[in-house]
C-alpha cells in the first residue's frame, strides 16, 4: 500500500537478493548490519528485475509483484532465497512508501500470496 510524492511514473522492479542478510541489521550500507554489501550501497541483487509495475503519482493502493518463477527456483534450489528488494530505477527525486509488518493499520500491511498446485500423484 504505497503512497508517493512525484509527478512521473516510477517503474518498481522486484529484484532477487543475492546474499545473506538479517532483518534486523540490513540497512542501505550493511547487509547484516557488520558485513557491507558486496554490491555496494543499497544491497546486491540481480539485473534485470524478477517483475515490474508502474506506479503512478499520488496512488495509494495495492500492487502486485508476480514472482512464480523465481520462487520456483527457490523450491528447486536453483537459487538461494535471500528474497527480494524493491527498486526504481527512476526513482531520483521521489519518494515512495510501502507500510511495514509491524504497521498498526492492518490494510497497509504487506501480503505473501502464495498458490501451491501438488504434483499429479503416479
Amino acid at each position: 500500500f504505497p503512497t508517493r510524492r512525484s509527478s512521473d511514473l516510477l517503474e518498481v522492479g522486484a529484484y532477487r537478493v543475492t546474499q545473506a542478510w538479517t532483518e534486523t541489521g540490513a540497512e542501505w550500507g550493511v547487509a547484516d548490519g557488520v558485513d557491507a554489501w558486496s554490491g555496494g550501497p543499497g544491497g546486491t541483487f540481480v539485473t534485470p528485475p524478477e517483475f515490474t509495475v508502474a506506479i503512478e503519482a499520488g496512488a495509494q493502493g495495492s500492487y502486485q509483484w508476480d514472482l512464480t518463477p523465481l520462487v520456483q527456483e527457490w523450491v528447486d534450489g536453483v537459487t538461494p532465497n535471500h528474497g527480494v528488494e524493491l527498486f526504481a530505477d527512476n526513482a531520483l527525486n521521489t519518494e515512495l512508501r510501502f507500510g511495514a509488518r509491524e504497521n498498526n493499520t492492518r490494510p497497509i500491511r504487506p501480503v505473501l500470496e502464495v498458490t501451491f498446485t501438488p504434483p499429479a500423484s503416479p
